[in-house]
């Protein structure tokens, strides 16, 4: 029996899962900084929800720059998930080779078919607000805090969540698939 995943390395699978250790680790971080609740001992249970109804005072401009960065490695993890060499763009476009074949390793009977290409979506999305959440529009004198509401920034966030989420729906998937021992992984119980 021939699995889909059989010609994916382990080093892959693993590089993939220290770029979602390094997207949990930031977004658990932003939300902990944003998050004014009386228990922030597991910022990763924190939803957006949670920071809209806790009152919290955002800087848009940051939480939006580091939501964009986890996307972005959350897509790049997803790509080598399935061993394909992710996009070296910050915006990852639907008529790259690469996306293609990414795509085209995605299991057909599977949720991921339909949540993968949303998180492609997402980088794009984002990666136009990055620039502008780090240095406004100078040239107009506009500053980031001008542009970007606390809206934004959970939005933000409630895409970066989405994103890790899908990445890490598909390495449980070919860790399960490849019968690797989560063990194995660098950093096992980080995740």
């Amino acid at each position: 029996m021939c699995r889909k995943y059989d010609d994916v390395s382990f080093d892959d699978v693993d590089f993939a899962h220290l770029q979602l250790l390094q997207c949990k680790k930031r977004i658990a971080t932003v939300k902990r900084d944003l998050y004014i609740g009386e228990d922030i001992s597991n910022p990763h249970n924190i939803s957006p929800e949670d920071l809209s109804e806790s009152g919290a005072t955002l800087a848009p401009n940051i939480t939006i720059s580091d939501c964009q960065i986890c996307v972005e490695l959350a897509a790049k993890a997803i790509f080598k998930t399935v061993g394909v060499n992710p996009v070296e763009r910050h915006e990852i476009s639907f008529n790259h080779e690469r996306v293609t074949d990414l795509l085209n390793r995605l299991p057909s009977d599977s949720d991921l078919s339909k949540r993968v290409p949303r998180v492609i979506f997402l980088t794009q999305f984002w990666e136009r607000f990055y620039t502008l959440s780090k240095y406004g529009v100078p040239e107009r004198n506009i500053s980031s805090f001008e542009l970007l509401n606390e809206s934004d920034a959970l939005r933000a966030v409630q895409d970066a969540d989405y994103c890790i989420d899908t990445a890490e729906e598909l390495i449980d998937l070919v860790i399960s698939e490849k019968e690797i021992d989560r063990a194995d992984l660098s950093f096992p119980g980080l995740i």
